[in-house]
């Protein structure tokens, strides 16, 4: 018998869209990079909280920078240099990539909201 737990489907309560970066040449030659929807998933988002943060937001809030960890099932192979995320909230680029149990069941992704 196993001793893993395993996440409940009720743990993933955020709709993600996984965006795909798609790069065009126009007819001059010029680069137009586009993030269409690649995919849509259910992921927990839980806020990444340091022990500075108290001190951090208080006193330097303009270069405050919040990250949040997205965490899903893979089913997906997922790559930071050419996939965001969006919710409700806006755009966000990965930042990391990891899957704590090493089991393969569960990725977790580190982001950061895209300033637009």
């Amino acid at each position: 018998m196993s001793t893993r737990t395993r996440a409940r489907a009720g743990n993933y309560n955020h709709l993600v869209d996984v965006l795909q970066e798609s790069v065009t040449q126009d007819t001059f030659g010029q680069e137009h990079r586009t993030w269409p929807v690649w995919l849509q998933i259910y992921a927990a988002k839980e806020p990444e909280y340091r022990p500075t943060d108290i001190f951090v937001e208080t006193s330097a809030a303009h270069h405050y920078e919040q990250k949040i960890w997205f965490r899903t099932r893979k089913d997906h192979p997922f790559n930071q240099e050419t996939m965001r995320l969006r919710d409700e909230e806006g755009d966000y680029e990965i930042l990391a990539i990891e899957d704590p149990s090493g089991s393969n069941e569960e990725v977790r992704m580190l982001c950061r909201k895209v300033q637009p």
